[in-house]
């Protein structure tokens, strides 16, 4: 032994020591990781009990290094990465510098903090952002960190992620965001308006489609989507320069029979 780091020189013997013998999620985390780089075997019951999503180890550590990169830059409105989940106690003493490398001991507890999300999926990936957000898993109330959400639907859902093995993530992220009745970002709006998924999974039509599934022109729903029961198909949080209507909505009028007053 050299008693000295390869890469800083630093003097091995001054390190702090920090125990992990009892922490069982930090540790799986570790070894599951390790997994992933074939560094280490990890019997199969183990990763089957955890429930991890069914992907590649590439697309899993890529998802644990984005969750990683998400709780550093909410650093300021949730400071201490591990809290306030349910079993993970310890946190970070001090900010990490997202410019520099980290050093084992923050490496370790924002790891096993991101890993937190990959477990019992997607319910992990919930329980993360609920606490990141500061939501509660009913939805009824508002977060108190709605701006680490919003963060959050930029950097996942406003990017275009079609031909990426995390396109997974998308569809987990949208169904808490429905889930936790959250609106969705304008800019999400527009990004995956048309994408089939996207529609499939919120039920949100354009206007043009709307007007089309109806045999309106868009003045004529322009002016009737104010009233009667196609009032009830516009969906309450839509911007007002691309209105949405909610699709099971616009069905039932549609079986109805013309919109009143047209």
């Amino acid at each position: 032994m050299n008693r000295r780091c390869s890469n800083c020189q630093a003097d091995l013997r001054r390190t702090h020591v920090v125990s992990i013998a009892h922490d069982a999620l930090g540790i799986l985390s570790q070894q599951v990781i390790q997994s992933w780089f074939t560094v280490a075997d990890l019997p199969v019951e183990v990763i089957e009990s955890s429930h991890l999503p069914p992907q590649s180890p590439a697309a899993l550590y890529r998802l644990l290094h984005l969750l990683a990169r998400q709780l550093l830059n909410g650093q300021a409105e949730w400071p201490n990465l591990p809290r306030p989940l349910n079993g993970l106690a310890n946190s970070i003493a001090a900010a990490i510098d997202v410019q520099r490398y980290l050093t084992p001991e923050q490496a370790y507890f924002l790891y096993r903090s991101a890993f937190a999300g990959l477990l019992n999926w997607p319910e992990g990936l919930f329980r993360v952002l609920d606490a990141y957000g500061g939501c509660d898993e009913t939805g009824t109330q508002a977060p108190t960190r709605p701006k680490c959400l919003q963060r959050v639907q930029h950097d996942w859902l406003a990017t275009d992620w079609h031909d990426s093995p995390l396109a997974f993530v998308q569809h987990a992220l949208l169904d808490y965001v429905l889930k936790r009745h959250l609106p969705l970002a304008p800019r999400v709006l527009k990004q995956l308006k048309d994408v089939p998924w996207f529609i499939e999974q919120t039920g949100l039509w354009t206007e043009e489609h709307t007007a089309q599934c109806l045999a309106l022109s868009l003045a004529d729903l322009h002016r009737l989507s104010s009233r009667g029961s196609l009032a009830e198909s516009y969906w309450p949080y839509s911007p007002t320069h691309v209105p949405r209507f909610k699709r099971a909505a616009v069905l039932a009028v549609k079986n109805v029979g013309p919109p009143a007053g047209r």
